[in-house]
């Protein structure tokens, strides 16, 4: 089981750095532009599905410390 995780975020790291080198690619019209965007993406979405703790989206909350988490979603809900 470590070895499957060690492989994957080896695996993550090589992605991130791959978000270097096609960034760091001159182009030379849109549609160059456009495709390194899609690559970018794909590569920023399997990072944060590889490895989420490190490359995910955080979370910020917001509110007052005590409101749960219940709550506060019936409230994003609508429903009272």
């Amino acid at each position: 089981m470590q070895d499957a995780e060690l492989q994957r975020e080896e695996r993550a790291d090589r992605l991130f750095e791959e978000l270097f080198e096609i960034a760091d690619k001159p182009c030379t019209n849109q549609v160059e532009v456009q495709q390194q965007r899609n690559r970018l993406d794909t590569r920023k979405w399997a990072l944060s599905k590889l490895a989420p703790r490190k490359y995910g989206d955080r979370v910020a909350r917001e509110g007052r410390p005590s409101t749960s988490i219940q709550n506060e979603s019936r409230w994003a809900v609508g429903t009272r």
